[in-house]
């Protein structure tokens, strides 16, 4: 019989001691992470989540290497990740952009090539879906291989979860031997296991937090609204062109299946049935 793990990651704010620039903190991440966790609980998936000062990197990768041993072929994997995101320079030229895209973690930045040696250890056959409600994050999943006309720009009253580059620069410094030896020693190639990652926007767009009148992220609040209120039923495929086609001009989400091995039959899948 298949098995449903989930990990479910969001944190408001970074530990101040670990990043030389204050960040704002943000309103919803955390909810949007109580609500995906409350949604895999309801789907029978066995889940976990990181919320808040649990949101470090070691947490993270030892959740991931933690699965992927007990996972085999027709398992499923749920990954939610809701907060900060940036990017920082290539350093291997892999990115067309020149850009690494980024989790902002709570302890430190997690780079998405950091999600390579992780992704190897799930066994062929194994399906991984992962929701990423952050800025600057269309290809955080990947392995090598808009308009934005009346976007409400951030005030007291509405946050976007998106940390200028410049902002991080020397936190990324900081770890730069670390991130180096991680571009050393990438495996070239998809996974053995299948990868579908959708994300909240275009790594060009800011994802919106919500206003102080929300509850949730305006990817998230558009998913939950449309599985609580719309009762959807469909595919993966058919669950991202509803998102998509529910949101605003100017938070377009996007959906990459490059990181794993190719697998047509995940996007025509039933969404989150184990």
């Amino acid at each position: 019989m298949a098995r449903g793990l989930s990990l479910h990651i969001g944190l408001n704010q970074v530990d101040g001691s670990q990043y030389q620039n204050r960040f704002p903190v943000l309103r919803h991440a955390e909810n949007d992470t109580n609500y995906y966790f409350g949604l895999a609980m309801g789907r029978h998936f066995e889940a976990m989540r990181l919320i808040g000062k649990e949101a470090t990197s070691d947490r993270l990768v030892d959740c991931l290497t933690h699965y992927a041993k007990q996972m085999q072929a027709g398992d499923l994997c749920f990954i939610t990740y809701s907060g900060h995101g940036t990017k920082v320079r290539d350093l291997n030229g892999e990115e067309e952009d020149g850009y690494d895209e980024v989790m902002v973690l709570y302890d430190r930045l997690f780079i998405d090539d950091e999600f390579t040696p992780l992704w190897a250890q799930f066994a062929k056959g194994v399906r991984i879906f992962l929701l990423n409600d952050s800025c600057y994050n269309g290809t955080v999943s990947r392995f090598v291989a808009g308009d934005d006309t009346n976007f409400p720009k951030a005030s007291e009253d509405h946050l976007v979860r998106g940390i200028d580059s410049s902002l991080v620069r020397s936190d990324f410094e900081r770890h730069l031997d670390y991130f180096c030896r991680i571009k050393a020693d990438m495996v070239t190639g998809p996974a053995d296991c299948s990868i579908l990652h959708i994300s909240a926007c275009r790594d060009d767009q800011e994802a919106d937090d919500g206003s102080v009148t929300e509850t949730n992220g305006k990817f998230t609040a558009t998913v939950r609204k449309m599985l609580e209120t719309e009762n959807f039923e469909g595919s993966y495929r058919d669950f991202f062109e509803s998102v998509r086609q529910r949101m605003p001009p100017w938070q377009t989400p996007g959906m990459d299946t490059k990181a794993g091995t190719e697998d047509a039959a995940f996007e025509l899948a039933p969404f989150l049935r184990i």
